[in-house]
């Protein structure tokens, strides 16, 4: 159902050469000029009844799969306006009552074109500023069924707005996505693990998904785009495992849910250099394997030595990594500060003419690997420290890093900005603006469920030098920014290796 109410007004052409003539008569007694007015948008409100697809009986709002609509919520509007351009409305909420799947929205569009495409996107929070889907939505999910339905579970209609310009009466959406909803067991089946898991991830070879969650009761639901013979590798983790299984040649259709059992392997101990996304927070022994933390390594007797901070391949800097890159589990220098380098000399190295956004180094003389490179005690302090990671006394080593790594080096501030996102999980990356993703509260957390000691809440060393002669980059965890200091301060060191 719709309806539309336009006034119109006609004006006689003796009425407008009147007009005209009073306006020419003002331009020659004053010289001003009147703009003409402007005509106003055609602005019309339409109420527009939208439904399930009748064969979605197998959607997600209702614990029997159900799809129904709900109090509060909204459609989008994508349509075609008089300029030929795309323009997005969003409906107005559903107000209080009952609804099955079936529920009658009120848009207000400005200017649509007569003929002109439309899409209804359900729920609205799927649409983009531009009228394009909002996928990215599916990348964090909480695995809960009431957020999946309301927030994530992608319909749409695509049709025409008619000859006057107005929505359909009535249109059918239909259900995007798959849904899949897991149980999970252990390798042997005996043992459902389902209420342990906190965190899960899905990679099809194209998109990643990942759960947070608190340990509860399954099942666990996640939405995602519909695949046809694909491989799909699974990441399950609870407060004391991280759980991995791989499947090949799945085809999930849309609007479809498929319950899902999935026996899971324990992942640990593995290999360093098979680190995935789901591996970040957990611990490196010194001869180079993964454990879930420092008292699992200990229990098998292993030397636990960093933390996983990042994984990827980023080689934008001189001292490449082919996994990713790792961080001490305790300061070095016993946590005390230490200098820069004794002066306020230059140092011929890395450095960045500013903190551009994208944090790209530019290289300007010596290779960052030079300069990490560096073990003079007594003149660069900070280098000689964590080279050694002399964790526990000054001038004596601590624990290793693996052969098959890097070796400890100071961290430039490009690498600073993988580790930080990398631990937190967030995109932005580190600026001189405080940021309060990337302060102790947030990622220390992680660090000590992996056995290891927090950042202090001050300022940490990079290797990178800054645009004066006397400064040098640090990054700070009581604001979660990147700070330029003179040399001879002293600062807090963390070591860093590459894998």
């Amino acid at each position: 159902m719709f309806g539309m109410i336009m006034k119109k007004s006609r004006f006689s052409m003796s009425f407008l050469a009147l007009a005209c003539s009073v306006l020419m008569g003002c331009n020659n007694d004053d010289g001003s000029i009147i703009a003409p007015q402007q005509p106003k948008a055609n602005v019309v409100t339409l109420t527009t009844t939208v439904s399930i697809d009748g064969g979605a009986e197998t959607r997600a709002l209702t614990s029997s799969g159900v799809k129904t609509f709900a109090q509060g919520e909204k459609i989008a509007v994508v349509y075609e306006n008089t300029n030929g351009e795309t323009a997005v409305a969003v409906s107005e909420a559903l107000p209080e009552g009952e609804y099955g799947k079936t529920a009658s929205f009120t848009v207000t569009l400005t200017d649509p074109s007569p003929n002109g495409s439309v899409k209804y996107i359900y729920p609205a929070a799927m649409a983009k500023a531009d009228g394009s889907i909002n996928y990215e939505a599916l990348d964090a999910q909480d695995g809960t069924l009431g957020t999946l339905a309301s927030e994530l579970d992608f319909a749409m209609y695509e049709g025409t707005l008619s000859a006057n310009a107005s929505l359909p009466a009535s249109v059918v959406m239909t259900n995007r996505l798959t849904i899949l909803a897991f149980t999970i067991k252990d390798e042997t089946g005996a043992n459902d693990l389902t209420a342990t898991i906190t965190g899960m991830t899905l990679s099809d070879g194209t998109n990643d998904y990942t759960v947070s969650r608190s340990a509860a009761e399954g099942p666990i639901y996640v939405a995602i785009r519909p695949v046809s013979g694909v491989n799909i590798e699974y990441t399950a983790t609870s407060a004391t495992n991280v759980y991995a299984k791989s499947v090949t040649g799945k085809t999930y259709a849309a609007n479809n849910i498929y319950p899902l059992g999935l026996r899971m392997a324990d992942r640990y101990p593995i290999a360093m250099t098979s680190a995935k996304s789901a591996d970040i927070g957990h611990v490196i022994t010194s001869d180079g394997f993964i454990y879930f933390n420092t008292t699992a390594a200990v229990a098998d007797s292993k030397t636990p030595c960093a933390i996983i901070a990042y994984v990827g391949d980023d080689t934008a800097e001189k001292s490449p990594y082919n996994h990713g890159l790792a961080i001490s589990l305790k300061d070095a220098n016993k946590g005390w500060g230490a200098w820069w380098r004794h002066s306020n000399e230059a140092t011929v190295q890395y450095k960045y003419d500013d903190i551009p956004s994208a944090l790209k180094a530019k290289e300007s003389g010596d290779s960052i690997s030079n300069l990490q490179g560096r073990n003079d005690k007594d003149e660069f302090t900070a280098f000689y420290c964590a080279l050694l990671n002399d964790t526990e006394e000054y001038d004596v080593p601590g624990p290793a890093a693996p052969a098959n790594s890097s070796g400890w080096f100071l961290g430039s501030l490009f690498q600073w900005n993988q580790i930080v996102r990398g631990l937190t999980g967030k995109a932005a990356d580190i600026s001189g603006d405080c940021n309060d993703d990337y302060t102790v509260a947030m990622i220390n957390p992680i660090i000590g469920a992996a056995g290891g000691v927090g950042f202090e809440q001050r300022k940490y060393w990079t290797c990178t030098e800054g645009k004066a002669t006397y400064d040098a980059w640090s990054f700070d965890f009581y604001g979660g920014r990147a700070t330029g200091q003179r040399k001879k301060d002293d600062w807090s060191i963390r070591s860093v290796f590459a894998f």
